[in-house]
């Protein structure tokens, strides 16, 4: 059941990527305009549009630079600092742009940089693996890669799977790259908002 907006409503979204045909269906309903936040939690609010049609319009305290997916604006002193955004950016213009993918930010393991996001993807070609996620542990819990396996439906016990995914890994990553805790569990961690979380190791 559709139930109508009332006059000169508008809509904001900022967690995620709001699908077209959503907002389309929201304004067709009475939505006057749906603003969408560009940002994340290192950067605050970076742009903003209100058509899916066109890209995002820089905010006023951020400054474009050479480089592709980086920002600068000043700091409380007055002295300019350079932020890393976690997409590649196609600039219209000076101060108009348009997110195009996720980039691959490499961490640091003992020295050498890994992509979690490559260690992922290899991964979940294993037969048994339906999904997973990777991460670098916290603080507390080690320096090195961690990795949440969700099974295919009646494998091996988690202890016999373990061992086989982990002697499998070995073969097709490097010593940096290697995953130190293994979890398991029926669906990868999410938060409220749906987007992946963390989970202790």
């Amino acid at each position: 059941m559709k139930v109508p907006f009332i006059k000169d409503i508008n809509g904001v979204t900022s967690t995620g990527p709001c699908p077209a045909e959503i907002i389309d269906e929201l304004k067709s309903n009475g939505l006057k305009l749906m603003y969408e936040i560009y940002g994340s939690s290192e950067t605050g609010d970076v742009g903003f549009r209100n058509d899916h049609k066109n890209g995002y319009t820089l905010l006023r305290h951020w400054e474009k630079t050479d480089q592709n997916s980086q920002l600068k604006r000043k700091n409380a002193t007055g002295e300019h600092m350079e932020y890393s955004l976690q997409d590649i950016i196609d600039w219209h213009d000076e101060t108009t742009f348009t997110p195009k993918r996720r980039t691959d930010n490499a961490i640091q393991i003992a020295g050498v940089n890994v992509y979690p996001s490559r260690v992922m993807k290899i991964l979940a070609t294993h037969p048994d693996i339906v999904d997973c996620a990777v991460r670098i542990m916290q603080p507390n819990e080690g320096t090195r890669l961690k990795a949440f396996i969700v099974p295919a439906t009646g494998r091996k016990k988690t202890s016999q799977l373990e061992s086989s995914i982990r002697k499998w890994a070995k073969e097709r990553l490097s010593p940096n790259e290697m995953p130190t805790s293994w979890t398991f569990g029926h669906k990868v961690p999410v938060n409220e908002l749906g987007k992946q979380a963390d989970w202790r190791a």
